[in-house]
């Protein structure tokens, strides 16, 4: 019997989305985290960073405002982001991880490190992990009397007396005074609190 004259199927190439790789040779793109206290950006690219193959925030992944930058928001986050990088053939990642920075904190947010152990553990390979966190050349002069610069200044002064061999230290906490306020300023309890944790 002849073959009938009606449409016959065509079969049609597998179009593959990804890079041309061997099997088992590790395909590499870098993984962008920008975690503030705000909201957590997960960011695929491949190497040059032109190419953006997969960008998911936690706000995309939470209903109230309040758990955007969550560390659950961040870990499903990384996680779309890693079935996305599966599909198109990235089975391994650099990590660029980023905190607000400049002027502002330069510790990341709550959601990094869920982040990062989430991309861990969805089967990516994880090659080199940066800080890539921008900090100032120059900037306005930071408030001396804030509680951070207190801070700070004393934790200057803990490893100062470290290196000298200094072990203990008598505190003698001073105010303004006179006919001015006899209340310590804002450092103070900074400073302290400082110290004393500077073993």
């Amino acid at each position: 019997m002849a073959p009938r004259k009606g449409k016959q199927k065509e079969e049609q190439p597998v179009v593959a989305l990804g890079p041309q790789a061997l099997d088992g040779e590790n395909v590499f793109g870098v993984a962008h985290i920008y975690a503030s206290f705000n909201d957590t950006f997960v960011h695929v690219t491949d190497l040059s960073g032109r190419e953006t193959i997969a960008r998911v925030t936690g706000g995309m992944k939470v209903k109230a405002d309040r758990d955007e930058a969550s560390p659950y928001a961040a870990m499903l986050a990384a996680q779309d982001v890693a079935e996305k990088c599966k599909a198109v053939g990235i089975t391994a990642l650099h990590i660029k991880l980023r905190a607000t920075g400049g002027t502002r904190t330069k510790t990341p947010g709550p959601g990094a490190q869920s982040a990062l152990r989430a991309l861990a553990r969805s089967d990516m390979k994880i090659g080199r992990i940066e800080d890539v966190t921008p900090i100032p050349s120059d900037s306005t002069r930071r408030d001396e009397a804030s509680p951070y610069a207190a801070m700070l200044a004393a934790q200057d002064v803990a490893e100062k007396s470290k290196a000298v061999g200094i072990t203990a230290l008598h505190i003698k906490l001073r105010a303004t005074g006179g006919t001015s306020t006899k209340t310590p300023g804002p450092g103070a309890q900074s400073a302290l609190r400082a110290l004393a944790r500077s073993d």
